[in-house]
């Protein structure tokens, strides 16, 4: 495991925080600021500041932020560890009096019920609190520490709510004397020193912080009402809004920012998919101002600012000639690596959705969606890692997950379906009647699971083993957790193929599938690490779950009464098809069975998020661009048309788009992704390959698309493919980066021109294909 840190400098500093939030009333909304003067004289050469606290963040020097990372520090099992950052004030301090203003906001480490706001969960570790180490160091040599204690100063200041969710509240008018700026500040009190047993010890990062890494606007203001104002951002994100007070501001003027994802009948917001109410409030002092939300952020589109007067509630019309309202996306700050385009507009589109919704779960953990819940629910990072990694360098971001499950796991050896678990989803299956077993909610191998998916998807990105070598004592104790519940039967939790079409497929089928393919994955990682006895021990248990899946999900030619291949739904079918359960004779029935199911269904797609990589990974080894093309963009059936055709501009949660009213921004369904940058655009990494020392280029033509372009800045440099169609011929421009190479394959219906290369190095290269008579698959 990755151990905190210990004999950090910020350990040498004190827990402090206001006085009224060492035992808060249920009443406190209003979060801690925290504040320190010192005096700098001309002989600085160095100063820095470690700053570790509990609840989101902001660090100020004399009235201005230290650097532009935002919501620090960023998700972590509080109880066992917490973020702790350095940064350099040198250059910020100024001879003579400074001062260090620390606000403070709840985040997720003190996540409380109030009245109107939507919260996902409630559940606090610890109240906001903060641990401050400054370093002064003159050129003479000497040097002088000022650590977090009682000398520092506290007050509760015009953030008078911070709530991770439900929003912020602000009144510029409670802005004391002295606010942000090297003055003393005007009320403060003495800070209390809080002692902390057994507290979360510092850690430091490796992935990079979020940032603002785009801005949009002004926006567009429309009156809707008196008093109520709308804008739209273009397209569903994930970020804050930025309110602009021009000079004929009034005072006492309550500005309320509602937002969403849709707008009801009547084009006002509608918060049905998100939770609601979520609202961040900002009262005017009067005169020019900006201000934008820091301690949280949300996913949406659409923005209704609601204004009034603060004193009677009263509509405040024409607000639009002095507010202006901007709007910044955040997301962490991963290096983007790749990009996807083709001359169809509809596959192109559903890149975008995909990438839309990749970037606005890219938080300190990777999230499901950027509103409602906000947690690291763990089957998307490993069944979406390929899409995610062709569009950002997620390395050191992911081999965060490898901590985060670690600290999850449970004393019985559960890895939950959530890391960090900042909620327990516990739920009691005899209280009411559920459509699944809502255990699965905490515990299913598909969840779980990543906590070996994603080490070896690392190592074979970025040929890394750290990853793995932390996460093998983790994964060996969830494996026999496994096996302990299974009992020699197949794995009974599970959520089954979640957000699927078709509720027959068996979850115990789905549950054994993941379980057959974590102990594939066991094997591979026990090999990597030196450990054959155990590779052996995990070979044998694949077996046995194989045999079991067989056994209960597979039925002999002569079966009558009822499908031979689970329920005989896609999933059912897909899924012991990738499993590899089945013999050849098998296998070739399978594929008729799936093949005509999908025709039957007039070539709706009915899997879910577990049975969509096998569903298209099975097609595309047949060679079934174009089915898999049709099924994926059905008109006529739910598919990512339906989310095109509905508006959305980004990854629904459920196929059938804005009509179920479920979020509009989650990237679970986002597998499809793989098929259109190795697919379609005909670049992956080979088979075997590790940090994509070796690629492949494939493109498939699909459909009418006539030319498709990728790229993928890898460990070793940039691959790229772009192809086109061109009097018959599929010619190919292919860049290979310095110590890579690329292996050329001819697609279906296609034959590498004679000559042509079928090995790259290093460089940029043409390549042609010519048509053949295809045989069908």
């Amino acid at each position: 495991m990755d151990e905190p840190r210990t004999g950090e400098p910020v350990e040498q500093a004190s827990w402090i925080t206001h006085p009224d939030w060492v035992v808060p009333a249920d009443d406190l909304t209003a979060p801690p600021v925290l504040q320190r003067s010192f005096v700098v004289g001309e002989g600085l050469a160095h100063a820095e500041v470690d700053v570790m606290a509990l609840g989101v963040w902001v660090l100020h020097v004399n009235g201005r932020p230290v650097d532009d990372a935002l919501l620090r520090p960023g998700m972590s099992e509080f109880a066992r560890r917490v973020e702790v950052v350095t940064l350099d004030l040198t250059d910020q301090l100024e001879v003579g009096r400074n001062v260090l203003t620390l606000e403070l906001g709840e985040g997720t480490a003190c996540v409380r019920a109030v009245e109107g706001r939507y919260t996902k969960y409630v559940r606090t570790r610890w109240a906001p609190m903060a641990r401050v180490g400054l370093r002064l160091r003159d050129r003479d040599g000497s040097s002088q520490r000022i650590d977090s204690d009682e000398r520092w100063e506290a007050l509760l200041g015009p953030t008078r709510l911070a709530h991770w969710y439900g929003g912020e509240e602000y009144d510029a008018r409670l802005e004391p004397a002295g606010w942000r700026s090297r003055d003393a500040v005007a009320g403060a009190v003495p800070a209390v020193v809080v002692p902390v047993q057994d507290g979360p010890v510092p850690w430091r990062r490796s992935a990079p912080p979020v940032r603002v890494v785009e801005r949009l606007g002004p926006l567009p203001l429309t009156p809707l009402a008196p008093g109520v104002l709308a804008a739209d951002a273009g397209r569903n994100l994930a970020g804050r809004q930025v309110l602009q007070l021009g000079p004929g501001t009034p005072a006492g003027v309550r500005i309320e920012t509602w937002p969403a994802e849709y707008l009801d009948e009547q084009g006002r917001v509608d918060q049905s998919t998100t939770g609601s109410p979520i609202v961040d409030g900002y009262t005017t002092a009067g005169g020019p101002a900006r201000w934008a939300p820091q301690f949280g952020y949300h996913g949406f589109r659409h923005l209704e600012l609601r204004v009034s007067d603060a004193a009677t509630g009263e509509p405040v019309e024409g607000a639009e000639r002095w507010l202006g309202c901007a709007v910044e996306r955040l997301m962490t700050d991963d290096t983007p690596v790749g990009t996807f385009e083709c001359s169809d507009p509809a596959l192109t589109g559903v890149h975008r959705l995909v990438e839309h919704a990749v970037q606005s779960n890219l938080y300190s953990v990777p999230t499901d969606c950027p509103h409602r819940e906000k947690l690291g629910w763990l089957e998307q990072a490993h069944l979406v890692f390929r899409p995610v990694a062709r569009m950002f360098d997620v390395e050191h971001h992911w081999a965060e997950l490898v901590t985060h499950m670690a600290d999850a796991q449970t004393a019985t050896g559960l890895v939950p379906d959530t890391a960090p678990e900042l909620v327990v989803f516990d739920f009691d299956p005899t209280e009411r009647e559920w459509p699944f077993n809502p255990l699965g909610f905490r515990d299913d191998v598909n969840w779980g699971g990543a906590v070996l998916h994603v080490p070896l998807q690392l190592h074979r990105s970025y040929a890394t083993l750290a990853p793995l070598r932390e996460a093998w004592p983790v994964a060996r104790r969830y494996l026999q957790y496994l096996a302990d519940t299974a009992d020699g039967a197949l794995l009974a939790t599970g959520l089954g193929d979640w957000i699927t079409e078709d509720v027959s497929t068996p979850a115990s089928l789905v549950a054994g599938y993941g379980h057959a393919r974590l102990l594939d994955a066991a094997v591979e990682a026990a090999t990597l690490l030196g450990e054959e006895q155990a590779a052996a021990g995990y070979a044998a248990q694949a077996r046995e779950v194989r045999q079991l899946l067989h056994a209960a999900h597979v039925r002999p030619p002569d079966h009558t009464g009822g499908p031979r291949f689970g329920s005989g739904s896609q999933a059912s079918t897909a899924l012991l098809l990738h499993a590899g359960v089945l013999s050849p004779e098998e296998r070739r029935a399978a594929v008729a069975d799936l093949l005509a199911v999908v025709e039957a269904g007039d070539r709706a797609v009915t899997v879910g998020e577990i049975g969509l990589p096998a569903l298209v990974d099975v097609l595309l080894e047949l060679e079934q661009d174009e089915l898999l093309h049709e099924m994926l963009l059905n008109p006529r059936h739910p598919s990512y048309r339906t989310m095109l055709d509905t508006g959305l501009t980004a990854l629904a949660e459920s196929w059938r788009g804005a009509s179920t009213r479920m979020s509009a921004n989650h990237f679970m369904l986002g597998y499809v992704d793989a098929w259109l940058t190795e697919g379609v655009g005909g670049l992956s990494q080979a088979e075997g390959s590790v940090g994509w020392a070796r690629a492949v280029v494939r493109p498939r033509p699909v459909a009418d698309v006539t030319s498709a372009t990728t790229r993928y800045d890898s460990p070793r440099g940039r691959y790229a493919v772009a192809w086109r169609l061109t009097g018959g011929r599929l010619e190919a421009e292919v860049r290979v980066p310095d110590g890579g190479a690329a292996t050329v394959q001819a697609p279906p219906g296609y034959a590498l021109v004679p000559g042509e290369p079928g090995d790259l190095g290093p460089g940029e290269h043409r390549i042609a294909f010519t048509p053949t008579e295809r045989t069908p698959a």
